[in-house]
């Protein structure tokens, strides 16, 4: 008996100490949750800096002093004495400017902010202890054109590189030689641009070195000489066919025993073509006689009712990849006759369609003022709006602006525009087209579509006031793209009355309600001094302002939408513009030192893009 009433005296105790215990953990996190009421954990780490106890506002200016900085210095890449730096912000002219990193810093902060503030204290108690002993690390969010940063390191870093050379079938009257092959060198993109990706997240500005990697050849010397006797039977069957359909084009020997190499194929060595020479011959003589560019049927409203202007029609285009594997194999077996191979490609919208289409009013209008624009960039600005009139977007389709202007070039009817490069001015296609992504962004607002990418502009440009409703489009990114979440398909309408642009999308009204609140500008900050830039394009001493000074600033306006089934979408978009300095072009004088930012100017060189 004695002992049964010690052990349910120390049964007592032990719940005692228990509800003690959780008593007193719960008043810890009582008084801990209500110190950093206000405040970020602790544990929580940001950029590899822990920003625990810090102030939601406190840690916004935090980052954002910090993306200003890494903005500011960007990145070195070196490889012996060369050094080209790239920057975030692309800076060429006011209104092609744009950005390759993207950073969201409302986001980054609201989602360090938030951690351990969940809607069960228990699970927030669990993961406010486990960050003290497992920090929280909270990565950046951003959007990182990898594609252009990536062709901006190949282009000023090519200059260093070799590819591998196969050896090459030379012909000295009947006799046969193979030149020896060649190793090539080469820097590891994906190892530079993981390294990259981890300095962005860590806002390092620090230098990467580069270093060039031996490619050998896979084929040898010994290997290339044993294929002289087929190279011999290859050379006597004379003239080799290519076939499509009914059409034959014949190449002779003396033709195609200039492309002649030994390379290596699936560990097989292979008589084979120099693929340069081969694509030049075929987009010369037979490209042309095949291919048919892929078209949409095209509508025009007349009336209120759609019209049909332009039939839809199927694409065709040579698979030269395929085409050469299948006649590289033929010759191995000296067989004459090659199949071209074709890639067909379907239209989206058939003319058959027309009557399917359930267009019957206006869903919305966008417009922008192109008032002041120089000549070039109004050409521009027409023709990217023609390519545009007339398309139809299907339901559930999401539409890519940029798609549906290409080519941005000559080809595609566009006029270079003057940009920034370095210490020159040089023509660059393009010109113009932001007026058409701002456009774009404006209607299918307006329209009450779902905006799946939109970048605002790195500056404030006077074209797209006010600020904040703006989008920039550069190919191949950032670009303005939604989705029509309509029924029905959507009609692109575009028109130019004046100076102003518009875009009428035309469809079928579903009951959405729209509402666009009006932009909000704020954090204005003035520009700096005059960027004064060296060229050998005026004479000496000579100025030429070329770009005026616009105030840098943060906006945003909201967005919402009602459905007719009562669901809603609210969103904010969110803008930050940094300062645009003044430009002025200044004659260099015979003394002066341009580096020029093309990177092709001596072995020690700093090239800046900005």
């Amino acid at each position: 008996m004695e002992e049964t009433v010690i052990q349910k005296k120390i049964f007592l105790k032990i719940i005692t100490i228990i509800f003690i215990i959780i008593f007193c953990v719960c008043i810890f996190f009582l008084i801990y949750s209500a110190i950093f009421a206000q405040r970020v954990y602790l544990g929580v780490y940001v950029s590899g800096k822990h920003v625990g106890g810090m102030t939601y506002s406190n840690l916004y200016n935090y980052l954002d002093n910090k993306l200003k900085k890494f903005d500011e210095n960007g990145i070195n890449y070196k490889y012996n004495d060369f050094i080209y730096n790239i920057k975030p912000a692309i800076e060429e002219s006011e209104d092609m400017g744009y950005r390759l990193i993207y950073f969201e810093t409302d986001k980054t902060a609201k989602r360090a902010y938030s951690f351990g503030r969940g809607s069960n204290f228990f699970n927030n108690a669990i993961n406010q202890i486990l960050i003290l002993i497992y920090p929280k690390k909270v990565k950046l969010d951003y959007d990182f054109n990898q594609e252009k940063w990536l062709e901006i390191l190949q282009n000023n870093f090519k200059q260093f590189e070799r590819e591998f050379i196969y050896p090459k079938v030379i012909f000295n009257n009947n006799d046969i030689t193979i030149s020896n092959p060649q190793d090539g060198k080469i820097f590891d993109y994906n190892k530079l641009m993981q390294i990259t990706e981890k300095q962005i997240n860590n806002l390092n500005s620090g230098d990467i070195n580069l270093e060039l990697e031996i490619i050998k050849c896979p084929v040898s010397v010994e290997e290339a000489d044993d294929k002289k006797d087929l190279i011999k039977q290859i050379i006597d069957l004379g003239e080799i066919t290519l076939k499509f359909e009914d059409r034959f084009w014949n190449i002779e020997a003396d033709v195609y025993k200039n492309w002649l190499i030994v390379r290596q194929v699936e560990k097989k060595i292979k008589i084979g073509f120099d693929f340069e020479s081969y694509k030049k011959y075929l987009e010369e003589k037979i490209v042309k006689d095949v291919n048919i560019e892929v078209r949409d049927a095209k509508f025009l409203m007349k009336g209120g009712k759609v019209s049909e202007f332009s039939a839809s029609q199927d694409g065709r285009q040579i698979d030269l990849e395929k085409t050469l594997e299948i006649i590289e194999n033929n010759l191995n077996d000296l067989i004459k006759e090659n199949e071209i191979i074709v890639n067909i490609s379907k239209s989206e919208v058939a003319t058959k369609d027309i009557n399917d289409l359930g267009i019957k009013e206006i869903i919305g209008t966008g417009v922008s003022d192109f008032k002041g624009s120089p000549k070039n960039r109004i050409h521009n600005i027409k023709t990217g709006a023609a390519k545009l009139n007339g398309l139809l977007i299907k339901p559930g389709e999401e539409f890519y602006t940029i798609k549906n202007l290409l080519p941005i070039d000559a080809g595609g009817g566009y006029l270079p525009e003057l940009v920034i490069k370095g210490n020159r001015t040089v023509p660059e296609y393009g010109g113009g087209l932001c007026q058409i992504g701002t456009t774009m962004f404006r209607v299918a607002v307006e329209s009450g579509l779902k905006i799946t990418q939109r970048r605002p502009h790195s500056y404030r440009v006077v074209y797209y006031e006010p600020a904040g409703t703006d989008a920039t489009i550069y190919d191949p990114m950032p670009d303005l793209r939604f989705i029509n979440d309509t029924s029905n398909y959507i009609l692109i309408q575009t028109r130019i009355e004046g100076t102003k642009l518009y875009f009428d999308f035309w469809g079928t009204k579903d009951g959405r309600v729209v509402n666009v609140g009006k932009p909000v500008i704020y954090n204005v900050v003035r520009p700096g001094p005059t960027k004064m830039i060296e060229t050998t394009e005026l004479k000496p001493g000579e100025k030429n302002c070329i770009e005026s000074a616009h105030n840098g600033a943060d906006a945003y306006f909201d967005y919402n939408i009602i459905y007719n089934d009562g669901t809603k979408h609210d969103e904010r978009f969110s803008s930050h513009y940094v300062p645009w300095r003044a430009v002025c072009l200044v004659g260099a004088s015979a003394s002066s030192t341009i580096n020029d930012s093309s990177g092709s100017t001596g072995s020690s060189t700093t090239s800046t893009i900005e």
